[in-house]
């Protein structure tokens, strides 16, 4: 029997967030995308594979595929389920340890949601670029998926690795705006000319203090690596490129996208593809490209303004435009595939001349009612002997549409109510777009020695969302 509404990504999101809620030791990991060529760099399902990969809950197909659209059966559903519950008991039986090359799936829409953040995971979107030292300007691409309410920043910056500043490159360093619903950003980095024959050189990148929300992914640090136009290979490239982009008005350069994958919320009404120009930008050029259907159709799901772009003398970096149409189903994410076709004689195709754009379904992820949690596992307060009122707060995450409720209610571990703190117990409300409140709960007037005593809180019934990981927390006495 196929559940034919489930993938192997959705698996891999569900069990993460399985993992997540129940209290799993979290494994440190690479993205899903280092590890499988088929699991797109920023997809909303990246870090899940790369965390349930590391784990050995799910593995890959034996040609080195993930399959993430592949659907799965009820019996390869148990099998992943049966490994999960031995990885967090610790009772690996035989048959868990056994092949890990099936797969399976079971997702909801609080699944999607508990592991989703709404203002977005910022993060690199390769782990390695290259770019001519021909003084060509590279353009650095960092991507915001999961989430893109609101608007946030980054902080970037580059420092040497075997290049060095202001001899290889200028050294650029600020801050990345991305608006509310802005999914990609850039930064340039400025690759300076010499004559030697010195090799590939490295610049390091990172990206650092993320705001307005925003959490930092992985990679948050990257390499740039410089080749040398000396070289002989690079030199008869160069060359070409020269003659080509100062022959008659038609400009030269070497055209790509700026990133191998985009991701944007359904309503968010349009999303900027880039495509940058490397190697050279003298002239005027122009590139055509063209938008095929995957699962998002055309007309139906998206639609292009246009068929090509033209760059200007000197210009570097251009985007285009793609309308994405809104629904209020409940149908999953959808793709389509953004191609750059041809140019002008003068100029070329890069290697990224393809990528993948995922729209995903507001009504199951970040634009959702959320999950509801405390904002930490462990509150600590002074001892005093004065009458205070400790603050214990509460998120919702993964969305804020609607309104939602949750109950509380505090409990001994060793302070006892009456004595160290007044017991507490209610219902926090949550209206549309509201995502923290703040338990205030009194502490007792007391002789007593109270550091290193604590109690406990839990959140108990809830109405219109789903509650996940910590859902009890401890407040200790210092």
């Amino acid at each position: 029997m196929i559940l034919s509404r489930f993938s192997r990504a959705s698996l891999a999101l569900f069990l993460a967030g399985a993992a997540c809620g129940i209290g799993a030791t979290a494994v440190a990991t690479s993205l899903g995308s280092a590890v499988f060529d088929d699991v797109r760099t920023g997809s909303f399902y990246d870090a899940a594979v790369g965390e349930m990969y590391a784990a050995g809950i799910i593995r890959g197909y034996q040609d080195g595929r993930f399959g993430p659209d592949d659907y799965v059966t009820r019996g390869q559903l148990a099998v992943m389920l049966q490994r999960l519950k031995a990885d967090l008991t610790g009772n690996v039986s035989s048959s868990s340890s056994s092949s890990r090359s099936s797969s399976s799936s079971s997702s909801s829409s609080s699944s999607v949601a508990t592991t989703q953040n709404p203002a977005g995971t910022i993060r690199f979107t390769a782990e390695t670029y290259t770019g001519k030292e021909n003084g060509a300007t590279a353009s650095v691409t960092v991507i915001r998926a999961g989430g893109v309410t609101g608007a946030v920043t980054v902080d970037y910056a580059t420092s040497d690795g075997t290049a060095k500043a202001n001899t290889d490159y200028e050294p650029s360093s600020g801050t990345l705006h991305f608006s509310d619903k802005q999914s990609t950003a850039a930064f340039p980095v400025k690759l300076l000319n010499n004559t030697l024959t010195d090799g590939t050189r490295t610049i390091t990148l990172t990206v650092s203090n993320a705001k307005g929300g925003a959490v930092l992914g992985t990679p948050v640090t990257a390499t740039l690596n410089i080749t040398d136009d000396e070289s002989p290979a690079s030199s008869s490239n160069s060359s070409t490129s020269s003659t080509s982009s100062t022959s008659g008005s038609t400009g030269g350069g070497t055209f790509s996208f700026g990133a191998s994958a985009y991701e944007i919320v359904e309503d968010a009404g349009r999303i900027n593809v880039t495509v940058v120009r490397t190697n050279s930008t003298s002239g005027q050029a122009t590139v055509q490209y063209s938008l095929t259907n995957g699962t998002a159709l055309a007309t139906q799901h998206y639609n292009a303004s246009g068929s090509s772009i033209t760059f200007l003398n000197g210009e570097s970096s251009k985007t285009f435009p793609v309308l994405i149409t809104d629904n209020e189903s409940i149908n999953g994410n959808k793709t389509f595939t953004v191609t750059l076709t041809s140019t002008n004689a003068s100029a070329s195709l890069g290697d990224l001349k393809s990528a993948v754009v995922t729209i995903a379904d507001d009504e199951i992820m970040a634009a959702g009612s959320g999950s509801l949690k405390f904002g930490k596992s462990t509150f600590l307060t002074g001892s005093s002997s004065s009458d205070t009122k400790i603050p214990v707060t509460v998120q919702r995450v993964g969305g804020t549409k609607g309104t939602v409720k949750v109950s509380f209610a505090t409990y001994d571990v060793t302070a006892v109510a009456g004595l160290d703190y007044t017991s507490a117990q209610g219902t926090l409300t949550f209206v549309d777009g509201e995502s923290l409140k703040t338990i205030s709960i009194p502490s007792i007037e007391s002789s007593r020695n109270k550091s290193g005593t604590k109690f406990g809180v839990r959140l108990t019934s809830l109405e219109g969302s789903t509650i996940t990981s910590p859902t009890e927390t401890t407040v200790e006495f210092e």
